[in-house]
């Protein structure tokens, strides 16, 4: 198998998240695990960004999956905090 892994689904956090109150300094963003697909098998996904707090700024989320070939495939979604 040559093919890498498809993305099905890559959706990041409506954009902008807006800090909630005047004494906080950043956001809880939270997005769900992107899917892939692939006719062998995914053996792994990593992220190079978690949920978590995040403090205003534009942040680029990238996703690689692996299949069980060592055939890879990105997908990327970007979202933006504001105070």
């Amino acid at each position: 198998d040559t093919d890498p892994p498809e993305a099905v689904k890559c959706d990041g956090p409506t954009s902008p998240i807006t800090v909630n109150s005047a004494d906080q300094s950043a956001a809880s963003v939270t997005w769900a695990q992107p899917l892939f697909s692939d006719t062998s098998g995914i053996v792994s996904m990593r992220s190079d960004m978690l949920p978590g707090l995040y403090h205003p700024g534009t942040y680029r989320v990238t996703n690689t999956a692996t299949d069980e070939n060592l055939n890879t495939a990105t997908c990327s979604f970007s979202f933006t905090v504001q105070k």
